[in-house]
């Protein structure tokens, strides 16, 4: 639990004091790398600090790898791993050609950047229609993080982007349980949201800035900074929202329609 409420906290002081939160992870970045190491260059991105996922290293064993060893000799030193920060022009028969000329030869290459989001979400390939109209992305909103508007009984699962992914999970799957055996005591057969005249706002989906998720920000469903309609990635405020309130609170006064 020590470890869940740290990491909301830090994430909460990092969208809260941006440029304090970046001078921190460059102070600390600097003590665990060797003397004269370029961090400005290789660790300062241009963003701030969970605008993009933050890369955890656990007993800062990546940085010691970038100091040097003893060669078999003992005689000389050498460096026992290198960063290289570039922009890639194309593949070469060796390996890569950097935009600055320099070639970086390589016996495996790990791609990792491109990733393109489905269309459709959370649908994707899945077709779905409701009275006829086919289910459109664009056009629909997030009902708590769950459902879609419009679209009745169904839900979805996405976790959380700045925590463990099943830390959310578990709060969606014990909230759909819930709505279920409130339907079953009701006799409902049906729910569905109602997004009446909500209208979007400017939220960023999962709240990152990624390239991925900027690339499918006009094919995603639509949400709120606040209310029920937004998708938080906030530990509290989903127990609050999903799991605290009792049962009339959680499902009669809200958008959720029932029949």
């Amino acid at each position: 639990m020590k470890y869940i409420v740290f990491q909301q906290a830090q994430f909460m002081f990092a969208k809260t004091l941006p440029k304090v939160t970046k001078w921190i992870f460059a102070a600390q970045t600097k003590l665990l790398t060797p003397r004269g190491f370029d961090i400005a260059t290789h660790f300062t991105p241009k963003y701030n600090v969970w605008d993009e996922r933050v890369c955890v290293v656990p007993d800062a064993d990546f940085f010691r790898c970038l100091g040097t060893e003893k060669a078999t000799d003992a005689k000389e030193t050498r460096k026992r791993a290198e960063v290289v920060t570039d922009h890639i022009d194309k593949f070469t028969e060796a390996g890569i050609m950097l935009k600055s000329g320099h070639e970086l030869e390589a016996d495996l290459i790990v791609t990792a950047t491109g990733l393109n989001l489905l269309n459709n979400f959370p649908c994707n390939a899945m077709g779905i229609t409701v009275d006829g109209v086919p289910y459109d992305a664009p056009q629909a909103m997030v009902h708590r993080g769950v459902m879609i508007s419009d679209v009745p009984c169904m839900s979805f699962t996405v976790g959380y982007a700045n925590a463990s992914w099943t830390l959310r999970a578990d709060i969606i799957s014990s909230y759909v349980c819930r709505l279920l055996s409130y339907m079953d005591t009701k006799q409902y057969t049906s729910c569905v949201a109602e997004r009446g005249d909500t209208k979007p706002e400017d939220a960023s989906f999962l709240g990152l800035q990624s390239g991925y998720l900027r690339r499918a920000a006009a094919r995603m469903p639509g949400q709120t900074r606040t209310g029920e309609w937004a998708m938080d990635q906030s530990l509290a405020k989903d127990l609050l929202k999903l799991k605290l309130k009792r049962d009339a609170k959680l499902f009669e006064d809200c958008a959720l329609k029932f029949s």
